[in-house]
């Protein structure tokens, strides 16, 4: 999904996780998990990790997702204290916030942005894969 405020997207190993691609609610893919940048100026530019909805037959596979993030909440952070009946944050990185929007010309923020979102890329996402791709649905039947 993209508009002027989201832009979601996944990963190419998360389409190789059938559990991962069960989702209802995006347009273009149904994924069950998915990375998305919100960009809510003056209020700040986030990258969330969260979990959509999916249909009835499948919420343990949500639920799983949830208590995973859960379980690793040093990791997952941010994570809501309770699965919602839509979408739900796993993880947040705030990339800017409102003070940084003050005169702030672009070549001004996209430092900021670039050096998180490289940590982010480095450092967090794969061990928020690790932890993702180490679900055992199996136990969730």
């Amino acid at each position: 999904r993209q508009s002027r405020t989201y832009v979601d997207f996944t990963l190419k190993q998360w389409r190789d996780v059938s559990q991962f691609n069960i989702g209802i609610g995006y347009t273009e893919f149904p994924a069950t998990i998915a990375l998305q940048f919100s960009n809510r100026p003056p209020n700040g530019l986030n990258l969330y990790l969260l979990v959509a909805p999916v249909a009835e037959e499948h919420y343990q596979v949500r639920q799983a997702i949830f208590d995973q993030a859960r379980e690793n909440a040093a990791l997952f952070k941010y994570c809501r204290p309770s699965l919602s009946a839509k979408w739900t944050y796993l993880y947040k990185l705030p990339l800017l916030t409102s003070r940084d929007f003050d005169d702030a010309a672009i070549d001004d923020l996209t430092p900021i942005i670039e050096n998180k979102w490289q940590h982010f890329l480095a450092e967090i996402l794969p061990r928020l894969n690790e932890k993702l791709m180490a679900i055992d649905f199996n136990k969730t039947r």
